[in-house]
């Protein structure tokens, strides 16, 4: 299942009915240059951006007292600390979450099958991965923000539909690829200031997903692979991959990887796809896998699965997961978004965070030329999450209200053959931040109302600002009204107090 898009909702059979675009962001103007190196391009900017600095937040101090990092010399072979998350308080509670900055980077509105890779690095600032996929062949890059609203971006020397995305301690940026014809995956380096380089092919390859790849802070290199069975993967650094399957049953797809804080362990997530709906299972390797979520209802399973990892407690001594996913309980079409957090061994906990109000949908295809139906209903789609050391968590989603009619058109065989043209489309969508509060009820705030977003990628800095970016199918991003695909642009946004 492609990551950029969902199963269908609508009366087409299509992709998800919303047109992509972004209203309200400053616009990158990017001068990118397409050569077998991907050579660094040069970027200017429109616009102000909203927020000044290449880091998001001026200093250098970081949040101090945490201890994590002893430094370069002070654990031996550890990597510079680089952007560790801030271990304190974020925004909501206590001071207002604010949208600090709202860029849209000069891609261009195609479609793409893989959800955003972003990382921060050791200057807090955003690198980022995306695809473009106007035709048969993917175009990859890599995306560093020089300052507000400023870009530059590489073509990448590869053509992968989907690639892990990350970036050391030392700046150095990695990514793990399968172009889909072969079962060659693929790690590719670039140091901070050099080119990218093959380091090491996967044993038996597999599909890495933007947000599957990860370095703790020794070099090593942390994988989730979707193969024929779903497989975690690492690489010490200078030395070969070793892979391992994970034996949960069903197969995997949407598999992520997150270091936990302070702990440095890995835990992957991934949906398990069963004859009966799929479930979403955990694990932190070498543990055996977990089933945290057994039942999202028969066939609903999405492809990016936002997941955080706060440091470990008492329970949870390899660091405490948590998850935000679209669920659908067994024969109910309707979509609840819910937290879900790991209390123990085996032992998950779920909390309802939003559902949806309308579900008015139409017939999969009209029967005769006079049909016409008038679509109501409403899509939440989980995007990504971020947590503190100390428990702190945050989680975006996108809420769609679709709305529109739509008509038959029919040829002239006996008996006719219809299917529904392209509506008059009057949808909306809106991006929220969730938490818990002290008492453990959900809240929400409203960040924007002007984005239609289907797959994304978060990260908490130094600063405790969360630096996110989204695939956007807006409207107005892609110059016109809902077509009936799911192109989008690249929508990179801070928020923060």
């Amino acid at each position: 299942m492609s990551l950029s898009s969902r199963s269908p909702r609508i009366y087409l059979g299509a992709a998800a009915a919303a047109a992509v675009a972004l209203v309200g962001g400053a616009c990158s103007t990017v001068h990118r240059t397409f050569g077998a190196g991907g050579s660094a391009a040069t970027s200017s900017a429109t616009g102000t951006g909203g927020h000044p600095g290449t880091g998001g937040h001026p200093g250098t101090g970081g949040h101090p007292g945490t201890g994590g990092h002893p430094g370069t010399g002070g654990a031996g072979g550890m990597m510079p600390a680089g952007c560790p998350p801030f271990d304190g308080p974020l925004c909501g509670p206590t001071a207002a979450c604010k949208v600090l900055a709202d860029e849209t980077l000069m891609s261009a509105s195609t479609y793409r099958s893989d959800a955003p890779g972003l990382a921060l690095d050791s200057t807090c600032a955003p690198r980022a991965y995306y695809l473009e996929q106007p035709q048969e062949t993917p175009t990859n890059f890599y995306a560093i923000r020089k300052a507000a609203a400023s870009w530059s971006i590489d073509v990448m020397p590869f053509a992968s539909y989907e690639a892990g995305f990350a970036v050391g301690a030392d700046d150095k940026a990695y990514a793990l690829t399968n172009d889909g014809s072969t079962s060659m995956t693929t790690l590719f380096e670039r140091p901070a200031n050099g080119a990218w380089m093959t380091v090491a092919s996967v044993p038996g390859g597999g599909s890495c997903a933007a947000n599957g790849l990860k370095v703790d802070a020794k070099g090593t290199v942390h994988a989730a692979l979707a193969n024929n069975t779903p497989e975690y993967a690492f690489l010490l650094s200078g030395g070969a991959w070793t892979t391992a399957a994970l034996t949960q049953p069903g197969g995997g797809s949407g598999m992520v990887a997150v270091l936990a804080p302070k702990a440095q362990l890995p835990h992957l997530a991934y949906w398990s796809v069963l004859s009966t709906g799929g479930q979403l299972v955990w694990a932190s390797p070498p543990g055996a896998p977990e089933i945290a979520v057994p039942d999202l209802g028969k066939g609903v399973y999405e492809g990016n699965v936002p997941l955080a990892v706060s440091a470990p407690d008492a329970q949870n001594p390899q660091g405490r997961p948590h998850f935000f996913v679209a669920r659908q309980a067994p024969g109910d079409a309707a979509e609840t978004l819910v937290y879900v957090t790991r209390e123990g061994p085996s032992t998950w906990t779920t909390t309802t965070l939003d559902s949806v109000t309308s579900y008015a949908l139409c017939p999969q295809q009209p029967t005769s030329p006079s049909d016409a139906c008038s679509y109501d209903y409403e899509t939440i789609t989980p995007l990504a999450a971020v947590a503190s050391p100390g428990g702190d968590v945050r989680a975006f989603y996108e809420k769609i209200h679709h709305t529109g009619l739509i008509t038959a058109t029919c040829n002239t065989a006996t008996p006719p053959s219809c299917y529904w043209s392209a509506p008059m489309d009057s949808s909306k969508g809106s991006l929220y931040l969730t938490w818990l509060d002290a008492a453990k009820q959900p809240f929400k705030v409203l960040l924007t109302d002007k984005i239609m977003a289907i797959a994304g990628n978060a990260v908490l800095d130094k600063h405790g600002v969360i630096h996110l970016m989204v695939h956007d199918t807006f409207p107005a991003a892609v110059g016109g009204p809902w077509s009936g695909d799911s192109k989008s642009k690249v929508r990179y946004l801070q928020i923060g107090p």
